[in-house]
């Protein structure tokens, strides 16, 4: 604890404890089965005149908490269909996207410092920063990687709030949109049947993609390092 202190102060490590103490509480809930979306939507249903807050806040809270959203994305275009449920989504998503840039960026900008000072961190960190939008682009176009996560792991690189928001924002309505329709044509919280085969094999070609890129990236970046 003294240790946590001396590197992120006292306010920060607070706040590191609290974070992670919501998570695990989430998570516990969630295996548990206290947190699923069958009861989720239960609850907003017998709310009909505040369900849309009520969805917006569960599903900010559940990305800050690291908790997958898939089911509510689905559930969104079950309960308020295609439109009014993406719509509601994207807002939901959008404003956990930035208070998670905002609070890593926060509270974990000592740390990063240490991790710059190694000269391999420090050249991808300056790789990420020439070519930063378009990263965040390819990352949020590729849907293997975790958005909640990444979503922190983006407020510990340099990359500034304009290169975060606006492919955040552009990149993630073709997913929601999609979603949506099969959570309002299948009528479940769950990506089953055809659905289920479809996403399987996009992840899968997304791994590959990935693969190839950074593989790619890391190459470039190592041996520009070397030729110094």
């Amino acid at each position: 604890m003294s240790r946590l202190r001396q590197l992120f102060g006292p306010k920060r490590t607070i706040l590191l404890l609290v974070f992670v103490l919501g998570v695990g509480v989430a998570w516990y809930l969630r295996h548990k089965g206290l947190l699923t979306p069958d009861i989720v939507f239960e609850w907003i249903e017998t709310h009909p005149v505040t369900a849309p807050i009520i969805f917006c806040l569960i599903y900010i809270a559940a990305m800050l908490l690291l908790v997958p959203t898939m089911a509510l994305n689905l559930g969104a275009g079950f309960i308020f269909g295609i439109s009014f449920g993406s719509l509601l989504t994207l807002i939901s998503s959008m404003t956990g996207a930035c208070l998670a840039f905002y609070f890593a960026r926060s509270t974990g900008d000592v740390f990063v410092e240490r991790w710059t000072k190694n000269k391999y961190f420090r050249k991808a960190w300056e790789s990420l920063d020439d070519h930063s939008w378009r990263f965040a682009a390819f990352v949020r176009l590729n849907p293997i990687f975790p958005t909640s996560i990444v979503n922190y792991l983006f407020g510990l690189t340099p990359m500034n709030f304009r290169s975060f928001f606006w492919p955040t924002l552009l990149c993630q309505i073709p997913f929601i949109l999609c979603i949506s329709y099969v959570g309002s044509e299948t009528r479940t919280f769950i990506m089953e049947g055809e659905y289920q085969r479809i996403a399987y094999m996009v992840l899968g070609c997304s791994a590959m993609v990935t693969l190839m890129y950074a593989s790619k990236w890391v190459r470039q970046s190592f041996f520009q390092i070397e030729e110094k």
